[in-house]
């Protein structure tokens, strides 16, 4: 089974940049095209996830908890 986290483009892109400047790429742009190649490449897809029943408060603390692992 996989696992989904959820995380979105400004946590990934500044990710990218910090390790990119750790690699010693200095001038490396985290940008919209990159993004998309990432994704490719990683099989990753980035989704809008609804739940009509839940109330919003009981969606944020869902949400918490999956960052969270």
């Amino acid at each position: 089974m996989k696992r989904m986290k959820i995380c979105e483009y400004p946590d990934i892109e500044e990710k990218a940049e910090f390790f990119a400047t750790k690699l010693g790429h200095k001038q490396f742009k985290a940008s919209q095209g990159w993004l998309s190649n990432w994704k490719i490449r990683n099989n990753v897809v980035f989704r809008k996830i609804c739940d009509e029943n839940a109330s919003v408060e009981a969606r944020r603390k869902k949400f918490s908890a999956l960052r969270q692992t």
